[in-house]
């Protein structure tokens, strides 16, 4: 499947299973090298900055993503005979919409406290060798 190249990349977003999965990470990939090219010629891609919020609080997403998918697929295959997962994208969309506030307001709950108080913590001297 390696040497297909664009062809193996258009067909896999036709296709459900592992090679769409694969398909939509190689577009978003390549989506992301085009920005990073675009800002490497001094293109302005201020669009970008309002995704800041996200990366600010992008460890507690990273860590409370997972337990809430977790969850939310187990309670969408309860229903299923054969334990299937919906193959629906609006709830891909439904499951950003509740992660993306948990993660939030953990963020400024949780995290955002620990990270300024590290950051008014005087730094202690080096020892000198």
């Amino acid at each position: 499947m390696a040497g297909f190249g664009p062809l193996a990349d258009t067909a896999a977003l036709f296709f459900p299973g592992p090679m769409y999965d694969l398909g939509m990470a190689l577009l978003v990939s390549a989506l992301l090298a085009f920005a990073f090219w675009l800002q490497a010629r001094n293109f302005k891609l201020t669009w970008l900055e309002r995704l800041k919020p996200l990366g600010d609080m992008s460890y507690t997403l990273y860590v409370t993503h997972f337990p809430i998918m977790m969850l939310a697929s187990g309670w969408l295959m309860s229903p299923s005979e054969k334990g299937l997962l919906p193959q629906h994208f609006g709830w891909v969309c439904a499951g950003i919409a509740i992660t993306v506030p948990i993660a939030s307001t953990l963020h400024f709950v949780v995290e955002r406290p620990f990270l300024s108080r590290a950051a008014r913590a005087p730094k202690s001297p080096t020892p000198a060798n």
